[in-house]
């Protein structure tokens, strides 16, 4: 009986550390990205308040201009801020802030 008890015990199974570099998962054979940001919230973020969709991606110095650039064609006349804020609300929605291009 005790022999039969040994040879159930299992021994400990060796782990290798995973690392995290840049949102980049390593410690497997599959390296996936893990998304940060949400695009219908940066969507809805430069809705509300032109330019900060791009604030929220982390890219504040884009988001202060749209910002600037909206404000400034809402004064002017209304037409040029509606495009401008339609397209700041396009870009706050697209793209990877985290990609190295």
């Amino acid at each position: 009986m005790e022999e039969s008890k040994e040879n159930i015990v299992n021994e400990p199974k060796e782990v290798q550390p995973q690392v995290i570099i840049n949102n980049i998962h390593h410690g497997s054979n599959k390296s996936q990205e893990v998304q940060l940001w949400s695009p219908t919230v940066a969507g809805l973020l430069s809705f509300i308040i032109p330019g900060v969709g791009q604030m929220y991606k982390g890219k504040i110095f884009a988001g202060i201009l749209w910002l600037i650039f909206t404000s400034i064609g809402y004064a002017m006349i209304i037409f040029p801020g509606i495009i401008l804020h339609i397209i700041c609300i396009a870009t706050a929605a697209s793209g990877n802030p985290y990609s190295k291009k």
